[in-house]
Parts: structure tokens; C-alpha cells; sequence
């Protein structure tokens, strides 16, 4: 298995369809299509059928650029040993820690619903499963004020699965290496300032 660079701007994408919009929005199309999941609520409404798998299929594929970085970092924000770089931190504002998180898993879950409407009229729910789950070892992470301002190096195996109303549209796993220095957008905060540093 060939190792993916995991930077800023990877999503759920380019985990389950290498980043090919077109392909992931042709994947859920395909599977509402076998198993019916929008046919079925629309019984009553046959000649919208093709624009409500168009945009259920739009809707899914939308949820899929999620970044990858943020769902790990959800993850990290429960990580003992950066919790407590953070309030140590947060209490000497001048100070830096770098914590080496050694091999962890993070498990991730979301189940977005999409809501049919034909005419300004609500028929239904689309119901979707997200799972991603990370296994790494060997990332840097630095934390600063009781923040989690950037992470360097480290490896590991991503996996993905979404499903629709049950039904599997696509399963991936992908080797990721985090090439230099990851910057957060934004600090993530693992623990409240100091008093000091409020004033």
C-alpha cells in the first residue's frame, strides 16, 4: 500500500474516491438506484425521480468534503496526555510542549440525514452513515497556550464507510504520512487560559 500525503485540505473524498467529485457523486447515484431508497419514497411523485436522486446524490457527495484533519482532531481533543500539555501550557503562557502521541485510534461517526421536498413539501429523510477510523503512530503534536496549534510527522492506515438508509455505497482504507508541519486553521483549545493571560 502505496502511503497518501495527509495534509490540511484531505477529505473523506479523497479517502473513499481518491477526491473525484464526479466518481463519489456517480457511486451514490448508482447505489440509490439498485436499492430504490428514493423511488421508494416517492411512489406517489414518479416524473421527480431523476432530479431527487440528482440531489441526494449532490447532498451526500457535499457531506463528503469533510477534512480529514478536523475529525482527527475531534479526536485529539480527547487525548490525555495533550489535555494535560494544555493546562500546563495555559498556565505558563509562554510555554510550548511537543507531545508525541504514540499509536492511538481514533473513531469517528456521523449520520447527517438529507431531507426530500418536492413542491415546498416534505416526503421523506435520506438517512447516512459516515465512519472513519484513524490508526497512527509517531504524530508530533505541539501545543501552545492550552491550544493544539500544529502537528508534524507521523503515519498511519485511514479507513472510511458511508452507508445509505443501510445500504453500503463505498468502503475504503488508505495509508496516510503527515509530510512536515500540519497548521491548524484555527488553535484548538484544550484548556482555559490562565488568569494571567485574560487580563
Amino acid at each position: 500500500m502505496t502511503a497518501t500525503a495527509l495534509i490540511d485540505t484531505t477529505t473523506v473524498r479523497d479517502l473513499l474516491f481518491a477526491g473525484r467529485s464526479i466518481e463519489s457523486t456517480g457511486a451514490v447515484d448508482t447505489m440509490l438506484q439498485e436499492h430504490g431508497v428514493v423511488k421508494a419514497r416517492l411512489t406517489d411523485r414518479p416524473n421527480v425521480g431523476r432530479a431527487a436522486h440528482d440531489a441526494v446524490a449532490a447532498s451526500a457527495n457535499q457531506f463528503l468534503s469533510t477534512d480529514l484533519i478536523d475529525l482527527a482532531v475531534a479526536g485529539w481533543k480527547r487525548h490525555r496526555a495533550l489535555i494535560d500539555a494544555a493546562r500546563r501550557t495555559a498556565a505558563s503562557p509562554n510555554s510550548e510542549e511537543i507531545v508525541e502521541l504514540v499509536t492511538h485510534t481514533i473513531d469517528s461517526v456521523q449520520r447527517p440525514k438529507i431531507e426530500l421536498v418536492v413542491n415546498g413539501v416534505p416526503v421523506g429523510t435520506i438517512a447516512l452513515d459516515l465512519r472513519v477510523s484513524f490508526a497512527l503512530t509517531g504524530v508530533i503534536a505541539v501545543v501552545r497556550r492550552g491550544c493544539l496549534t500544529h502537528v508534524r510527522s507521523g503515519s498511519g492506515v485511514i479507513s472510511g464507510r458511508l452507508t445509505i438508509e443501510g445500504f453500503d455505497a463505498v468502503r475504503r482504507e488508505r495509508e496516510y504520512v503527515i509530510p512536515g508541519v500540519v497548521q491548524l486553521p484555527v488553535p484548538v483549545r484544550l484548556a482555559a487560559p490562565s488568569p494571567q493571560t485574560r487580563r
